[in-house]
């Protein structure tokens, strides 16, 4: 059979079939051999049926089921009838009835009946009126067109200025006449489509009208509620009789069987009609009830063809049967002579042959109708829903046809089971469908012995059928768990239905008496599982050989795991429910897990030096998976294999050769790095930081899980594992330094912006701080706490004979002024008079930074009064001999420089000064304490000096454009930027604007990179910065203030976003972000995305520091430039370079005292460049403040007002305001 029927997603669609798209012959090479054949005898029993449900009740119609075109309904528009008998007449094809009867002065809604109002109908009148005159002008569209036109001939001829409102009060009868002039003035040349398409859009216009004039005239009127006045649909039943394509559907009571019989057969109109004026020469109500009366007959001399008694089990079955069908043919010739009492007059006396049109081969002819029958009933577009079922007209057709060939009702139940298993072992259906039919025709087979024996054999090949089809089914089962369209529902609903279905065939009688062996208990469950361990074997066989062409064993045996997790974990998900007693995943499993063991043990011994700890790693993340899940699905298969020892060797292997392959490791996870924020705004660093974690927690879950007999042997792996680790951070860590290392040694002046690539870089060793802190918490824990490293454990230096020792030059502060206000400082690194090494010059900077690294051998005969390093600071000169500006020495055998560790060691330079440095003597110590604490340290010092160059390279930008702009001239550029800057006199009073106007370029600037850092700089960096800086934690009183003003800020933004997400994932660890601190709740998230970067709040800190630096060189001479550089520099080294909480209002001495400047000599002795500065830094601290504050529209982007004036503010705000105080005074004198 060749189907026309597809299924997608559980629903059957439409595929056209061309064996039965046209019927000419039956010898016809388009069509099967036999199908005309079968259509005429339909036909002939549709003519004139004997049953009530198919009586003809109109003649065949011009309809579109054979979707052939141009078949148009005769035309209401001939001649000059009028229109009332062209309403009447489309109302009589539509079996309605025009009443002109009652008329009232208020519309009434009676049933499904509307009258209208004589008010109504006025405003109805006059608002069509209005509404042509408007369309006029859109004559070319064939709807406003159309309307003109035929509201106008409307109006003219019906609605007249006396016309009688009763004659049209009914608005199925309004409609009508409205409908039969739109049909007059559509466009002849339309297709029957556009035809029917234009005629309800017009005819939707004038219900438009009619609804606004009912609401005009009667506004309390329910009418409007009536489905004729509001549902499209109804409009579509009112003017059906207008349509030139009116489409036959199964379920319409009205179509007639004959005219069915067409459109199930999909024949031509014409050839249809042609062969019906044929038939009905043969075929009359006549010889209808003679072929009645010769079937009564047959019965009677039990000579009936196909149920003589032979044809049946037992005597007393066939005479149940001729009772019963006796009954029944007395009662439809009784029935049918009622029906044509005038057509047969002499039902004794007729001659014709009543067997001569009976077909050759009943049985076949209805299995073929019936085919046919369901085939396009489920592909009607008409059906709405999944249901396997006929129409109402192919259930009479076939009833009728059943019938007149004499056939059993159990022959057409097993017939309509048959075309259903066909289906179903096509795919075409699945169990759903066959589900209940199968168990409705299963409960009649118990009366088995009283059917005919033709009947009970068909039976039983249909049930051989079914049979075969589920049990090819069970063998493939394994296949749903690949089908897109199956959900885990879906296949464990099929496999229950499998399940019920076999259980309903093995209760059945009949298969009982020919299958005996399917009673013996255990029977069926035997046989299904074995079709189940079919299944699963060849599935697991398909597997195997897709993974047989891959190259490496290791790589081989991970899919092979990942395939049998996979299985079972779909094995559970997809067939959850037993099946016979039998769990599907119990079964799959255990023959899935006898693979794998063989497999593992195999491969025990081939592996070695054969693997990467990625590839291991992931082989031991699926096996662990594979393994819970079986133990939580308590499978004792897996008892007997120790999964930590199979691993041990091989990690143990690993650590051994990772120590040389750490390097190329780190560098593959940069190399895919495109640093971008992994999780924003939550986790703000990007993969690459992931990627290393994830193996260093993988290797961390693999030692915690290993089950080690000796705790030396575990202590060893702890502690080359923590080694590995260290090393492959301080790489990373240096890779991460590279972009920061170039924008130092650059050393500009002039503005860089920062990318969000340098930020992503620092959130990226935020995140590894966390995370290893995690790590070695867990580690250390487990090892038993911190402790002091043994100094006693074996070391390794590089080189024997002499010591390497590596010396950075991180900065200086407070540096001696060589020329006059400041100076141009380099380090020069000096053993014994001669000169090693020596760093690049810092132009006019005071607090320089340097942030270079240079090596140093010391011998190890070297004695100790000779292993000094002088560290000289010089200024540059251009002309003349350098100027020595500090000089410091370092002892080179410090004890504690032993523990090859970095240490950061400050040194006082002389005259005055400091210098920073950071010194580490290369080597390893075998000790896990050592290798933790280097770890710490490699990712600690690198974030450190990340933010430093930050903050230098602004202030640097900063210190450049304060000395510009304050420099002499008129007229001024700044980084190519004009600039007008007013007067230089001294006299003249700058203002805010032109200060503001002034600084400009370096506003935006500094707004730009404010910007970025507070939208990318990730917020666990400021735990990190608050804990080695409190000054920058935000006071307690106004958090919760602030937190609520910043909602649509740029940080407000940040926790807009994460306000939906923190209570999803905020509240719980995520599954790839390990470590930090543990769940965080989403109150302390939102909290913490609010508040701007900590590193905003560091550069407004060394923005004061650069201003107030500068106020203390102001002065008549070097000394009073020193004794006020001094005051300023005693109070800031209170604390270390960032203060450490809100200063007091302690100042120095014999510089400022309230606002009055206690030295007036001093400032009296300013130069006017000095004087100006003053005002000028007066104004930039404000304008700077305003900045880091953000205010747009009244919300507060950045630091709120009161936690920015506190600390170094409030220092330098004083000195500011008593020397700007006590100018305005000298100037007052002045005058």
């Amino acid at each position: 059979m060749t189907s026309a029927l597809t299924r997608t997603s559980g629903r059957v669609t439409r595929r056209r079939d061309p064996t039965t798209a046209h019927l000419t012959s039956s010898t016809s090479s388009n069509h099967r051999p036999g199908v005309r054949d079968i259509y005429v005898a339909a036909l002939r029993c549709c003519l004139v049926p004997a049953l009530d449900s198919g009586i003809d009740k109109q003649q065949p119609s011009r309809t579109s089921g054979d979707n052939q075109r141009g078949a148009f309904p005769p035309s209401y528009g001939g001649g000059e009838r009028s229109f009332a008998d062209e309403a009447r007449r489309a109302a009589e094809k539509l079996g309605l009835h025009v009443n002109v009867g009652e008329y009232g002065e208020a519309s009434v809604n009676e049933g499904g009946t509307v009258r209208l109002a004589a008010g109504t109908l006025k405003s109805f009148r006059k608002l069509l009126a209005a509404r042509v005159e408007i369309f006029r002008g859109a004559m070319k569209d064939p709807r406003t067109g159309t309307f003109a036109r035929a509201g106008g001939r409307f109006l003219r001829e019906r609605l007249v200025e006396n016309f009688n409102p009763a004659l049209l009060s009914d608005v199925k009868d309004l409609i009508l006449c409205i409908g039969a002039y739109i049909d007059k003035e559509l466009p002849k040349e339309l297709s029957p489509e556009d035809h029917d398409k234009y005629l309800f859009l017009t005819a939707e216009l004038f219900m438009a009208v009619i609804r606004e004039a009912i609401q005009k005239a009667e506004p309390r009127s329910t009418v409007l509620s009536n489905p004729v006045l509001k549902e499209q649909d109804q409009l579509k039943v009112v003017l059906r009789s207008f349509l030139r394509i009116v489409p036959i559907t199964g379920d319409s009571i009205m179509s007639s069987l004959s005219e069915w019989v067409r459109v199930v057969f999909e024949l031509k109109k014409d050839e249809h009609y042609q062969c019906v004026a044929e038939v009905r020469k043969t075929c009359t109500e006549k010889s209808t009830f003679a072929e009645l009366k010769a079937y009564l007959d047959a019965i009677v001399k039990d000579d009936c063809p196909g149920a003589r008694v032979s044809d049946f089990q037992s005597r007393q079955a066939y005479e149940a049967w001729k009772q019963r069908e006796t009954q029944l043919l007395q009662v439809l010739m009784q029935t049918f002579y009622q029906r044509f009492p005038n057509t047969i007059k002499n039902r004794a006396s007729s001659t014709l042959d009543a067997t001569a049109f009976l077909p050759a081969d009943p049985r076949l002819y209805y299995r073929t109708l019936l085919e046919i029958c369901v085939k396009h009933d489920l592909q009607s577009p008409a059906r709405q829903d999944n249901a396997i079922s006929l129409s109402k007209l192919s259930i009479a057709v076939l009833s009728e046809c059943s019938l007149r060939w004499r056939l059993s009702k159990e022959f057409k139940d097993i017939a309509i089971l048959d075309v259903l298993v066909t289906y179903y072992r096509l795919g075409l259906l699945i169990e759903d469908d066959l589900f209940p039919r199968f168990n409705q025709i299963s409960k009649m087979s118990t009366g088995v012995n009283m059917w005919r024996v033709a009947d009970r054999h068909y039976y039983i090949s249909v049930l051989e059928s079914l049979n075969a089809a589920l049990h090819d089914k069970l063998r493939q089962f394994a296949s749903m768990l690949g089908w897109k369209e199956k959900t885990p529902d879906g296949c464990n609903s099929t496999m229950q239905l499998i399940g019920l279905i076999l259980a309903t065939l093995r209760d059945d009688k009949a298969w009982q008496s020919e299958h005996p062996e399917w009673t013996e208990p255990g029977k069926l469950e035997e046989l299904v599982r074995e079709e189940l361990l079919e299944a699963i074997n060849a599935r697991y066989r398909a597997c195997s050989a897709l993974v047989s062409g891959l190259s490496r064993e290791i790589i081989r045996l991970t899919t092979s795991v990942k395939a049998v997790n996979s299985d079972i974990t779909n094995y559970r998900l997809y067939f959850r429910e037993p099946i016979f007693g039998m769990s599907v995943m119990l079964i799959a499993a255990e023959t899935c897990l006898k693979y794998f063991i063989l497999e593992m043990e195999n491969m025990r011994f081939s592996l070695q030096g054969d693997f990467q700890i990625a590839e291991m790693l992931e082989l031991y993340q699926v096996v662990k998976l594979l393994r819970d899940m079986c133990e939580e699905s308590e499978l004792p298969i897996v008892k007997n294999f120790d999964v930590e020892s199979w691993f041990a060797p091989f990690i143990s292997q690993w650590l051994t050769l990772t120590d040389q392959k750490w390097l190329e490791w780190v560098k593959s996870a940069v190399d895919v790095e495109k640093y971008e924020p992994y999780m924003p705004p939550v986790s703000m660093h990007s993969t690459s930081v992931m990627d290393i974690f994830t193996c260093f927690y993988g290797g961390l879950e693999f030692i915690e899980k290993l089950a080690w007999r000796e705790s030396v042997k575990k202590d060893r792996l702890v502690k080359d594992f923590i080694k590995m680790m260290s090393k492959s951070l301080q790489e990373y860590a240096q890779m991460m330094w590279d972009e920061f290392e170039q924008i130092d040694n650059d050393n500009a002046d002039k503005p860089l912006v920062f990318s969000s690539q340098s930020c992503i870089k620092i959130n990226n060793l935020v995140a590894a701080h966390m995370k290893l802190n995690d790590i070695l918490s867990k580690l250390v824990a487990s090892n038993g706490g911190r402790r002091k490293i043994d100094m006693s454990a074996p070391r390794t230096e590089p080189e024997k004979e002499k010591s390497t020792i590596s010396i950075k030059v991180i900065r200086a502060a407070n540096l001696q002024a060589c020329d006059w206000t400041t100076s141009d400082p380099y380090v020069v690194l000096s053993h014994a008079g001669s000169e090693l090494h020596r760093t690049r010059v810092i132009d006019k900077n005071l607090n320089p930074a340097w942030n270079q690294t240079f090596q140093l051998y010391v011998p190890q005969s070297l004695r100790d009064n000779e292993s000094f390093l002088d560290l000289l600071v010089y200024d540059k000169d251009i002309i003349g001999k350098d100027d020595l500006c500090g000089e410091a020495s370092i002892f080179l055998r410090d004890s504690k420089f032993e523990d090859f560790l970095s240490h950061d060691v400050e040194l006082n330079l002389k005259p005055q000064g400091k210098l920073f440095i950071r010194v580490m003597r290369k080597g390893e110590i075998d000790d896990v304490e050592f290798w933790v604490r280097k770890a710490e340290e490699s990712v600690r010092f690198c974030l450190e000096d990340m933010v430093r160059v930050y903050a230098e390279q602004i202030t640097r930008v900063a210190r450049s454009t304060f000395s510009h702009v304050l420099s002499s001239g008129t007229t001024k550029s700044l980084w190519g930027i004009p600039l007008s800057l007013g007067s230089n006199s001294a006299s003249v009073t700058p203002t805010l604007e032109s200060v503001q106007a002034a600084i400009r370029p370096f506003l935006e600037y500094l707004d730009q990179n404010l910007g970025l850092f507070n939208e990318t700089l990730d917020r666990h960096l400021n735990e990190y910065l608050i804990e080695f800086a409190p000054a920058l934690a935000p006071p307690k009183k106004i958090v919760h203030e602030q937190i609520m003003k910043r909602t649509q800020t740029r940080a407000g933004k940040r926790g807009q976003e994460v306000k939906t997400m923190s209570r999803k994932e905020a509240s719980k660890p995520s599954s790839t972000e390990k470590g930090g601190g543990g769940p965080v709740g989403s109150e302390a998230v939102e909290e913490e995305l609010n508040r701007p970067s900590a590193v905003i709040k560091l550069l407004w800190y060394e923005l004061l520091h650069l201003i107030e630096d500068t106020l203390s060189t102001f002065g008549a001479d070097d000394k009073n430039k020193e004794e006020r550089r001094n005051a300023a520099v005693a109070l800031r080294n209170r604390s270390s370079s960032l203060p450490d909480g809100p200063v007091s209002a302690v100042v120095p001495p014999g510089v400022i005292k309230g606002n009055k400047v206690a030295n007036n000599l001093a400032v009296g002795k300013l130069s006017p460049t000095e004087k100006r500065a003053v005002m000028w830094y007066d104004l930039i601290v404000e304008i700077l403040k305003a900045v880091f504050t953000c205010e747009v529209d009244g919300v507060v982007c950045g630091y709120e007002v009161s936690e920015l004036e506190e600390g170094r503010y409030q220092q330098v705000r004083k000195l500011l305001d008593g020397m700007v105080a006590e100018l305005r005074r000298l100037e007052i004198e002045a005058k």
